[in-house]
């Protein structure tokens, strides 16, 4: 079988408006600047519509705009760039403070411009236990990170991954990265308005603005990494509901132990709670180009196809009577 060529990518052809920039600072907004940061990502994801391609995950049909998206992470002194396919989420490519841009060399795209280096040999992909820790602070040592060697700088990207490409694929994930922006929360002010008695800087600290600690770490819940762990099979569990005309509810238990998919309790997930991109995407679109598929050529070019024969022909004879 003839190897599908790559997709080449110019840098100089991504438009202004699939650029965005997030800040990480003390601000009480910064939770509500995150999650529209994640709301855009998943829009550039699902803007045209998806359909899922078989063993591969969900790609996007793209008639406008770019193939990447590029998502700059600021904090103090410290700053990144990362370049997002928006046919998988995945990033790409980093931009490191020596002016230069390195690929993965598993990367999906060829990626053209000035500055762009292949890391040849070296993958995006989890290489260690991800995300034991979550919060600002890991955000900021993963930035120091990536100024290093190659090694250690895949280490910080890998943060980077969960930060902004799994927090968009699922909703879970989102929100347990947000619930560590949220503000310090102050004293009451008790009685310190009784009265002259209290002199102005004890006044001025009560009033102080409420800000977010960034020099926290928090533990990340055991829930994070089977998520991380089961985006394929989450997938999969997807598009069968897709193709039986089974929208979002709770998924059946046979379904959810079949694919694997129970949570850390050992209870059914709710597809619809823990799906972001997918959620968005062109339900009716993808069940017409499997069911087109799948009257004309049946089961044999589909061995990974996850429904069994009797489910098929079900679905095929209320196809037909349609």
């Amino acid at each position: 079988m003839e190897k599908k060529s790559k997709l080449e990518v110019k840098y100089s052809s991504i438009p202004e408006d699939q650029k965005r920039t997030w800040e990480l600072n003390e601000n009480v907004n910064l939770l509500m600047r995150y999650n529209n940061l994640i709301e855009w990502i998943r829009m550039m994801g699902t803007q045209q519509g998806s359909v899922y391609e078989g063993k591969g995950s969900l790609q996007c049909v793209e008639k406008d705009g770019a193939a990447l998206m590029e998502v700059q992470v600021l904090c103090r002194d410290k700053s990144a760039k990362f370049l997002i396919s928006r046919h998988t989420l995945n990033v790409l490519a980093f931009f490191t403070p020596d002016c230069e841009w390195r690929a993965f060399d598993n990367s999906e795209m060829i990626i053209v411009g000035q500055g762009f280096t292949l890391m040849r040999g070296i993958n995006a992909c989890y290489t260690s236990p991800s995300c034991n820790t979550v919060g600002p602070k890991t955000i900021i040592d993963a930035l120091e990170a990536i100024e290093a060697k190659e090694t250690a700088a895949t280490k910080g990207v890998e943060v980077f991954m969960v930060l902004l490409s799994e927090a968009a694929r699922f909703k879970v994930i989102e929100n347990m990265i947000g619930s560590t922006f949220i503000p310090t929360i102050e004293p009451s002010l008790g009685g310190v308005l009784h009265g002259l008695e209290h002199d102005l800087a004890e006044i001025t600290e009560y009033f102080k603005p409420i800000s977010v600690n960034l020099e926290v770490y928090v533990d990340a819940p055991h829930d994070i990494q089977f998520y991380l762990k089961n985006y394929k099979q989450l997938s999969k569990a997807w598009y069968v509901y897709a193709l039986t005309r089974t929208r979002f509810c709770p998924l059946k238990e046979e379904i959810a132990k079949e694919c694997g998919l129970v949570d850390v309790r050992h209870r059914p997930l709710l597809l619809d709670a823990t799906l972001g991109v997918l959620c968005n995407c062109n339900l009716e679109k993808m069940l017409k180009k499997w069911s087109d598929r799948l009257l004309k050529d049946g089961l044999k070019n589909y061995p990974d196809f996850p429904l069994d024969d009797k489910i098929l022909r079900d679905m095929l004879e209320q196809m037909n009577e349609n």
